[in-house]
């Protein structure tokens, strides 16, 4: 269950908005507005919580139409799960599954950032910049 101070930036993303597609679990919510796919995401994670989140969260990329999308990612209550998760959530970063991708947006907090590998930013960053 999220804390109330949790709930904020969920509650402030879907504010006045017209939800088309929503999942639900304890540590992520996702949900589609139009061509736009935001994500929040809270807790530490595990194997089996990736392997969930890359299925729902492809799940919902297949329900985006043909035209330009984004996705918007809050993460900054979300802690960072063991290395095993890494390659897990990668694949959801082939350019070949995120034709029409125009903008993808992670907010994360500080500390996370600096707990973060370069190699997790170069792997995500580098691929979009070689586009």
């Amino acid at each position: 269950m999220l804390k109330k101070n949790q709930t904020t930036a969920a509650k402030l993303m879907v504010a006045n908005s017209h939800q088309i597609d929503m999942v639900k679990c304890s540590r992520y919510s996702l949900w589609r507005e139009n061509n736009v796919i935001f994500i929040y995401s809270v807790g530490l994670w595990s194997k089996s919580h990736a392997e969930r989140f890359c299925r729902d969260f492809i799940a919902l990329r297949t329900s985006v139409s043909a035209n330009p999308w984004a996705v918007i990612s809050y993460s900054k209550n979300w802690i960072l799960g063991s290395p095993d998760i890494e390659p897990i959530l990668a694949t959801l970063a082939k350019p070949e599954d995120n034709i029409g991708l125009v903008v993808s947006i992670r907010i994360i907090s500080k500390n996370m950032a600096l707990r973060l590998k370069p190699s997790f930013f170069l792997m995500h960053w580098v691929g979009k910049l070689n586009k």
